[in-house]
């Protein structure tokens, strides 16, 4: 099984979507609102690793009202250790010959 499914690419605009609600809920202080389409964007895609975006919400100036809030950094550290869970995983894929 690997981390795509045909779902994540059915609607790309669907997909970013909440992302882009996030950023915009973010960057007027809303952060129940932000977090909430955050959530709302992994779960929409939950086999779909979600790159870049997602690593540089610590950095992006979206964030940046958010940046200390406690919930908020919850997310991010959720985020990682899937991130390192998927790692680890590819890790063992390799190390069995599973996948080059």
């Amino acid at each position: 099984m690997g981390f795509y499914s045909n779902h994540d690419y059915e609607d790309p605009l669907k997909l970013g979507k909440h992302n882009r609600l996030a950023e915009l809920y973010a960057f007027t202080g809303d952060k129940e609102k932000a977090l909430f389409h955050l959530q709302q964007y992994i779960h929409e895609s939950p086999n779909y690793v979600h790159g870049n975006e997602l690593d540089y919400l610590p950095f992006n100036p979206f964030y940046e009202k958010l940046w200390e809030d406690k919930d908020f950094k919850a997310f991010i550290k959720s985020i990682q250790d899937r991130n390192k869970a998927y790692r680890l995983q590819v890790d063992e894929m390799e190390k069995n010959g599973e996948i080059e």
